[in-house]
């Protein structure tokens, strides 16, 4: 019943019943698996250690003082420390139930989706705050501060040199100036500002876009009965769109 063994210098490969069993072993790391039912990787020098099964229903990984393990992305556990040094224990009911524990009661956080709650670093934001959703959020991004209610009919935003505000689909206006900064390189940036406005979206809508740039753009929009763009490196002019 035995289809092969094999062994070589380094690594070292082991298998049984063709793909169905295999051991490998590089420097001191070591991996037996049974796929698609079961793997293990261990590696004591960093320490490491990841066990799979069936994956990705189960997975649960360690490496050095952190850990995680997930069922079906939906229900996880993961912890240990930031790079400030202090623990952190956080676990997931996905999309439900978010919650974080820390050393730092600063940074910890509770929401029971879409009732209410706080998650911080969570969903792509920096911070989101919820009251009964729809009737109110509140997400921070990169400084950008989006108070929203009545999800998505109305929001005011705010942030450096921004600002704005929508009662979609009615009306809404937003400004951003021209920033300029460095990046993490230390070379200069500089940030595009805008000036938008829109009412009765989609028929109506002004903007100034690439403020501050060599291609600053200019569009408006009356649907269907006349559309402008210009800019120093394209005109364009419609009217009675699509004829």
């Amino acid at each position: 019943s035995v289809t092969g063994v094999q062994t070589c210098a380094l690594p070292i490969c082991e298998e049984w019943f063709g793909p169905f069993y295999y051991h490998e072993m590089a420097g001191d790391q070591q991996t037996w698996a049974a796929p698609p039912f079961y793997s293990h990787t261990l590696i004591p020098s960093l320490p490491a250690e990841s066990y799979d099964f069936l994956y990705p229903i189960f997975t649960c990984d360690r490496y050095g003082a952190e850990h995680r393990w997930q069922f079906f992305q939906l229900l996880s556990l993961s912890g240990g420390q930031s790079q400030s040094g202090q623990g952190a224990e956080k676990f997931t009911i996905f999309p439900f139930y978010f919650q974080r524990r820390s050393a730092d009661p600063t940074q910890d956080y509770t929401a029971l989706m879409p009732f209410w709650g706080t998650l911080k670093g969570r969903l792509f934001r920096d911070e989101i705050v919820l009251r009964a959703f729809p009737l109110y959020v509140r997400t921070v991004k990169k400084e950008i501060i989006t108070e929203n209610y009545l999800v998505p009919f109305v929001h005011v935003r705010r942030g450096p040199q921004l600002d704005g505000w929508q009662v979609w689909p009615f009306v809404g206006r937003e400004h951003q100036g021209v920033i300029h900064g460095t990046n993490y390189l230390g070379l200069d940036h500089l940030t595009p500002g805008h000036d938008k406005f829109f009412a009765a979206w989609p028929f109506f809508f002004h903007e100034h876009n690439g403020l501050g740039t060599t291609n600053p753009v200019h569009e408006l929009l009356v649907f269907p009965f006349y559309h402008r763009l210009t800019s120093p490196n394209r005109d364009s002019t419609g009217y009675l769109y699509p004829l």
